[in-house]
C-alpha cells in the first residue's frame, strides 16, 4: 500500500501540470453543460437548424444518406447519435418517439437538444487540454502549458462555439489541433504509422467536417518534409491515401450520392467565391485579412496580441522546424478563408487558439530577456521575479479586457431562432407571412408551415396597414430583453406582452421588422 502511494506521490509531482490543465478541461466542460442545459430548448446560433434537422431525419428514417452536402457528413452524424441518446435519456422520464420530436425550429424535449451538443461540447473542451500539450511541445516549458490553456479559457469565441450550439468548426478546430499535437510530438518517428497513417486520418477526418480543413494536410507534410529520413513522396503518399481513405470511410455518401455531393460542393464554391453573403460579403486580400485580424485583436485585447506576438518570434528561435510545422496550418487556413468572399468569423475559428499557444510563449521570451538583462544589471531577483510578473501581466489583461466573465454568468438564445418558434406555435399553418428583404430567417423553413412573401421596404402593399408587426429588436442588444432566466417561456423585446394580446386577435397576418 505505501509503494502504491509513493507511485501515486510521484506521479502527481511528475504529471502535476498536466493534471491540472486536465483538471482546467474537466471544470470548463461540467460549467459548459450546465449553459447547455440551461438554455434548452433553444440554440445560440441561427445556422444549428441545417445541421441537426439533417440528424433528425437519420433517426426518424433510418436512412445514413444525409442529402446534405455543404457540410461534411461526421458532425451530422455525431449529432444523430447525440440525438438516439437524448430520446433514451428522455424515455427514462416520459415514453417519447420520434414522432413526438417537433423540430423546427426546435426541440420539444430539451434533453434531446443537450444530448445532441454534448459530442461538441467535450471536443471544445479537449480543445483546451490540446492546446497546453503543443504549448509543451513547442516551447519545452510546463508554465508555458498552463498558461496557453488558462488563456484558451478566456477566448469568448472558442467559449462560444463549445456551447451555444451544435456547429462544424468546433470539431475542425478539435481535429486540427489533435493533428498538430500528435505530429509534433511524434516529429523524431519515422515509421508509416506516425509520418503517415495516423495523420492522413485525423487530417480525413477534419475535411470530413468542413472541406475547407483540407489545408492542414500541410501540417504533417511539412514535418515529412524536414523531419523525414526515408523515402518522402512514399511518406506523402501514404499520407494522402490514408486521409482519402479516411474521408470516404465517414462520408461514404460522397460517392454514393456524387451527383448530390458535387452539385452541394458546387454550390459552397459559389457562395464563397462568388456571391458572397449579404452583410458578411468582404472583398478578397488584404481588406479581408485586416477584418480578421481586427477580431483578433478584440478576442485577445492588445497587451494580449503583443505578447502572442513574442511568443511566436520565440517558438522560431527555439526551434525553426518545429515552430513550422505548429503554425503552418492556421497561418495556411487564414491566408486561403482571405481568398474568399465571405466573412464569417468562425470560418477561422481554429487560428484562435494557436494564438493562445503563442502567448503561452510569452514565459520563454520573458526567460530570454531576463538572462539578458542579468548580465548587464546583476540583480539576484531578476531572473526569479520577471518571468511569474511577465505570467501575471498577461492573464490579469488578457482577463480583465475581455468580456468573458458575461459568457459565463449568463445565456441568451439566437432571437431568430425565438421568433420562428413563436409563429409557428401561435399562427395558423397556411397564414400569410411578410419578410423584410435583408432579414436573417429561415424562408425555407417557415415556407413549409405558412405563405412566406418578400417585403420591399419602399412597396408596403396596402393590405398590410392593418397587420401586426413583429419587432425582436434582435439587431440591437442593448434594446433587447436579456434571456437571464432560462428556460423560460421567451417574451420579445419592448412589445413581448402586447404581441401576445394582438397574436390572439389577429393570428391571420403578420409583418416581420427588423
Amino acid at each position: 500500500m505505501f509503494v502504491r502511494m509513493s507511485w501515486l506521490a510521484s506521479t502527481i509531482r511528475r504529471k502535476g501540470t498536466l493534471f491540472l490543465v486536465l483538471a482546467v478541461a474537466i471544470a470548463s466542460f461540467v460549467s459548459h453543460m450546465d449553459l447547455v442545459s440551461a438554455s434548452a430548448p433553444y440554440s445560440g446560433h441561427i445556422d444549428e437548424p441545417y445541421l441537426t434537422t439533417r440528424a433528425h431525419d437519420i433517426i426518424r428514417t433510418g436512412e445514413l444518406n444525409p442529402q446534405f452536402f455543404r457540410y461534411g457528413s461526421l458532425p451530422i452524424y455525431l449529432a444523430a447519435a447525440g440525438e438516439a441518446l437524448g430520446i433514451i435519456q428522455a424515455n427514462k422520464l416520459e415514453r417519447v418517439t420520434v414522432s413526438d420530436l417537433h423540430w423546427t425550429p426546435y426541440y420539444s424535449h430539451a434533453v434531446v437538444g443537450t444530448m445532441m451538443r454534448t459530442p461538441f461540447v467535450l471536443a471544445g473542451c479537449a480543445c483546451l487540454v490540446l492546446v497546453g500539450l503543443i504549448a509543451r511541445r513547442l516551447y519545452g516549458s510546463r508554465l508555458a502549458m498552463v498558461t496557453a490553456t488558462l488563456s484558451a479559457t478566456s477566448l469568448p469565441l472558442l467559449h462560444f462555439h463549445t456551447w451555444a450550439y451544435a456547429n462544424v468548426d468546433i470539431l475542425v478546430t478539435f481535429f486540427c489541433l489533435l493533428t498538430s499535437c500528435y505530429v509534433l510530438w511524434t516529429s523524431s518517428q519515422q515509421t508509416y504509422q506516425a509520418k503517415s497513417f495516423i495523420p492522413g486520418v485525423l487530417c480525413g477526418l477534419a475535411i470530413s467536417c468542413k472541406y475547407t480543413a483540407g489545408v492542414m494536410l500541410l501540417i504533417p507534410l511539412l514535418s515529412i518534409f524536414l523531419y523525414g529520413r526515408r523515402s518522402r513522396l512514399r511518406l506523402a503518399a501514404a499520407l494522402l491515401v490514408s486521409s482519402a481513405l479516411s474521408f470516404f470511410v465517414v462520408m461514404p455518401y460522397a460517392l454514393l450520392d456524387l451527383a448530390h455531393f458535387l452539385d452541394d460542393v458546387g454550390a459552397e464554391v459559389f457562395h464563397y467565391n462568388v456571391s458572397g453573403h449579404g452583410r458578411f460579403t468582404a472583398v478578397p486580400g488584404l481588406p479581408h485579412l485586416k477584418l480578421y485580424l481586427t477580431a483578433l485583436r478584440t478576442q485577445l485585447g492588445d497587451v494580449g496580441l503583443g505578447l502572442a506576438a513574442v511568443g511566436f518570434v520565440a517558438a522560431f528561435k527555439r526551434n525553426p522546424k518545429l515552430a513550422a510545422v505548429a503554425f503552418i496550418g492556421p497561418l495556411s487556413l487564414l491566408a486561403y478563408i482571405c481568398t474568399l468572399k465571405v466573412n464569417f468569423l468562425r470560418n477561422i475559428l481554429v487560428v484562435f487558439p494557436f494564438a493562445t499557444i503563442a502567448l503561452g510563449g510569452a514565459y520563454t521570451a520573458s526567460q530570454q530577456i531576463a538572462s539578458l538583462l542579468r548580465s548587464r544589471i546583476p540583480t539576484p531577483y531578476l531572473q526569479n521575479y520577471l518571468a511569474p510578473l511577465v505570467i501575471g501581466a498577461l492573464m490579469l489583461t488578457h482577463t480583465s479586457m475581455m468580456p468573458w466573465y458575461r459568457f459565463h454568468v449568463r445565456s441568451k438564445p439566437d432571437t431568430r431562432i425565438v421568433l420562428e418558434d413563436h409563429l409557428l406555435h401561435n399562427f395558423a399553418k397556411g397564414s400569410q407571412l411578410w419578410i423584410p428583404e435583408g432579414a436573417h430567417i429561415s424562408v425555407e423553413r417557415l415556407a413549409k408551415h405558412f405563405n412566406v412573401k418578400r417585403l420591399n421596404r419602399n412597396n408596403v402593399p396596402k393590405s398590410l396597414s392593418g397587420g401586426l408587426w413583429l419587432r425582436p429588436k434582435f439587431a440591437n442588444d442593448k434594446q433587447a430583453e436579456p434571456f437571464m432566466h432560462l428556460p423560460c417561456k421567451v417574451s420579445f423585446a419592448v412589445e413581448g406582452n402586447a404581441l401576445r394580446k394582438e397574436i390572439s386577435r389577429n393570428p391571420g397576418v403578420a409583418v416581420c421588422s427588423l
